[in-house]
């Protein structure tokens, strides 16, 4: 199956212990990815909506004056968690230990991005007002992820707290080493 070669076979004992931490991030990393396409894609049709049919600014969609900036905040705060969400399939693919921190960071700050649209979405729930129904999934969509991506970031980390984690790329050197299996001195 397609999420079988994702997740790819564990091949040891220990693998197979901290294989549990792909088979909770792995639906986590999916659901994240979609929400974060329909945020990019509801937050980017009505920055155009407001550039076509306005000045500039989003009377067209809401006459709350939090919207112009829950919109443009959950589209970068979307554009990242796209971005993170690509480095993270990448990490599950490989499971290394390499590959965490990049991945980390980047779900780590894509979190922190969703939180401040979150915070803006709550203004803009808290101001009132008439929004159009896209701007009411589009707050739905923001909330939702800031907790589905707090979630994703844990279960990796909890993986790297319960103790060794996945493998560790061998063979590699760098200029300050020796070759494989050789002593530096």
């Amino acid at each position: 199956t397609p999420l079988r070669s994702l997740l790819c076979r564990p091949q040891s004992a220990l693998d197979m212990a901290f294989s549990i931490g792909r088979v909770i991030a792995a639906p986590l990393l999916i659901l994240n990815l979609c929400l974060y396409c329909f945020v990019v894609a509801i937050a980017g049709w009505a920055i155009n909506k407001a550039i076509n049919h306005g000045n500039g600014s989003f009377t067209v969609v809401s006459y709350n004056p939090a919207t112009g900036y829950f919109v443009i905040f959950s589209l970068i705060a979307g554009v990242v968690g796209v971005a993170s969400s690509l480095s993270g399939i990448l990490h599950l693919c490989s499971w290394e230990r390499n590959s965490l921190s990049g991945s980390s960071a980047a779900a780590f700050i894509a979190w922190t991005l969703t939180l401040l649209a979150m915070g803006l979405a709550s203004k803009e729930i808290d101001r009132g007002g008439h929004r159009i129904t896209r701007l009411k999934v589009l707050e739905a969509f923001v909330i939702v992820l800031s907790g589905t991506q707090l979630f994703y970031v844990f279960a990796v980390h909890l993986v790297v707290a319960n103790g060794s984690y996945g493998r560790q790329r061998t063979g590699t050197t760098r200029a300050t080493e020796g070759p494989k299996n050789t002593p530096v001195v």
